[in-house]
């Protein structure tokens, strides 16, 4: 099997995510892998439960800020920029990885 993005061969490697190993394979070049599907609905069974959670806003210098929750801390890495959009009306923000 092919990267679709490098057009390299993928290797078949062990990761560990959100207190599970499985396998998966990895382009050695820009590093994007690739999952089963019964494996990714596995995940996506575990993430979603964690992604609706009560925080609390707190006070960093002169900002407001509002922590990762550490089920989904590995999909925001510190360095990883991202996009806020705030409907005022709704008064909910989304939060989206570029």
């Amino acid at each position: 099997m092919k990267c679709d993005k490098c057009n390299m061969a993928l290797k078949a490697i062990s990761v560990k995510m959100l207190g599970e190993t499985f396998k998966a394979k990895e382009c050695p070049a820009c590093r994007s892998r690739i999952v089963n599907l019964d494996i990714a609905m596995k995940l996506h069974d575990k993430i979603v439960p964690k992604l609706k959670c009560e925080k609390r806003i707190i006070k960093i210098g002169d900002s407001s800020a509002i922590t990762i929750p550490k089920g989904i801390r590995h999909f925001f890495l510190p360095g990883s920029v991202v996009t806020l959009d705030f409907d005022p009306q709704e008064m909910a923000m989304t939060i989206r990885k570029e």
